[in-house]
């Protein structure tokens, strides 16, 4: 019997980046991030996951990226362009 591996990698470094903006945000401006947080549906429009399939693919390893949402990246460039 042929045995497969797989290993698995979470790399959620790009999430963590837009989770300290957004701490920041909340820390200057409480208002916006209120209303941010209330118009979403749900905590799966804050992140979304997708596989890097580079050549460690073939090689039995996956990379899976936590990124922001799109709707979490607009608000963060909107919100900061807005104050810069």
């Amino acid at each position: 019997m042929n045995e497969v591996r797989i290993a698995l990698e979470l790399d959620t470094s790009a999430i963590d980046a837009a989770m300290a903006s957004l701490e920041q945000l909340l820390q200057l401006f409480p208002e916006r991030v209120q209303l941010f947080w209330q118009s979403l549906q749900s905590s799966v429009e804050l992140v979304r996951f997708n596989s890097d399939r580079g050549a460690a693919a073939n090689a039995g390893k996956v990379r899976i990226l936590a990124q922001p949402s799109d709707r979490l990246a607009e608000f963060l460039a909107t919100a900061w362009a807005i104050e810069g």
